[in-house]
């Protein structure tokens, strides 16, 4: 991604329970023990946040709060006790996300986010790619996705039907988790 100039990765999975959340978790982490990189970790699933239930941690606010009750952005960034990486959780889940991440106000955040910072590596854990129209609000922000799957349990026609709605974006990888051949 350095190579290509690419700094915002938006990691979707087929379905829920692919794991998506636990690899974004686990890159974050690893990017942000590299000495000369800082990582700022987005909870997009705003429907089904886990991203700081993960890492054992309440938050005050999240984005949902910055969005609906105009909270400053600072007052919901959580660092924890990586050096190098923030975090910027969901908030309290919502029924209506999709029109929440493809509103003008998120998209002034993530330009925001993507220009404060710009040797900053920013990973957005967005919805699962068939269970809302969620990743597809959001990515026209994101550089590059990372498609996380299982091999225990997505079907082929579901892999092709993700790929298919990820059609638009730059899908630079696939993760297959639970293999087991």
């Amino acid at each position: 991604m350095n190579q290509s100039a690419l700094r915002t990765l938006g990691i979707t999975s087929v379905n829920y329970g692919d794991g998506k959340t636990t690899v974004a978790l686990n890159l974050a982490i690893s990017i942000a023990l590299d000495l000369k990189q800082t990582v700022l970790l987005v909870d997009l699933d705003l429907r089904k946040p886990n991203v700081t239930e993960y890492l054992g941690v309440q938050p005050l606010f999240g984005i949902t709060d910055y969005f609906l009750d105009d909270i400053p952005i600072a007052k919901c960034l959580l660092r924890p006790s990586f050096d190098r990486m923030t975090i910027l959780p969901a908030g309290q889940p919502i029924e209506h996300s999709s029109e929440v991440l493809g509103s003008p106000k998120i998209a002034a955040l993530a330009h925001e986010l993507k220009a404060r910072y710009p040797d900053r590596l920013i990973i957005y854990d967005m919805p699962p790619a068939l269970a809302q129209d969620d990743p597809i609000a959001f990515l026209p922000h994101v550089d590059a996705v990372l498609l996380v799957t299982n091999d225990n349990a997505t079907k082929v026609n579901e892999l092709k039907h993700a790929l298919h709605v990820l059609s638009g974006a730059n899908v630079i990888g696939t993760v297959l988790n639970s293999a087991t051949r």
